[in-house]
Parts: C-alpha cells; structure tokens; sequence
C-alpha cells in the first residue's frame, strides 16, 4: 500500500498524523510512505528523527504533496 502524511492546514495545527514508530510500522509490513515536507515540523519530532527514517529508506519526503491520487491510504488529523 501507498500511505500518504500530507502536513496539516488548519493555523496552529503542530500534530502529524503518523509518527515515526508508526511509519516504521508500517514500512516493516511491506508498505511505502511519503511524507509531505514540513508535515509534523511543529510537533515533538525532530528533523533528526525525520532525518534517520529517510537514511534507513523507511520514508520518502515530497516538497508538495501533488502526487496524493497514487495514495491509496492518506493519514489526517
């Protein structure tokens, strides 16, 4: 499956739908996940944490999420 984490668009909204344990989660069962830059970027996680999910090819980060119809599966608050 193809899981999509676009960023949230309501102001003051700093919650991301799918956390780091949970995109691991997912990525060990056999799915894809992308991530829209800076969705999550005023929650608790860093870009270090971030970071580490691109290096071990758990997440993929888009600039925009203009790909969301080949999603099969969009997170959302």
């Amino acid at each position: 499956m193809i899981i999509g984490i676009p960023r949230e668009i309501k102001p003051e909204e700093k919650r991301v739908s799918l956390t780091p344990d949970g995109v691991e989660a997912f990525v060990r069962h056999g799915h894809q996940v992308f991530r829209e830059q800076n969705a999550g970027g005023n929650c608790d996680y860093s870009c270090m944490i971030w970071g580490h999910m691109v290096s071990e090819s758990f997440l993929t980060i888009l600039p925009i999420c203009s790909v969301i119809s080949h999603f099969e599966l969009i997170t959302k608050i």
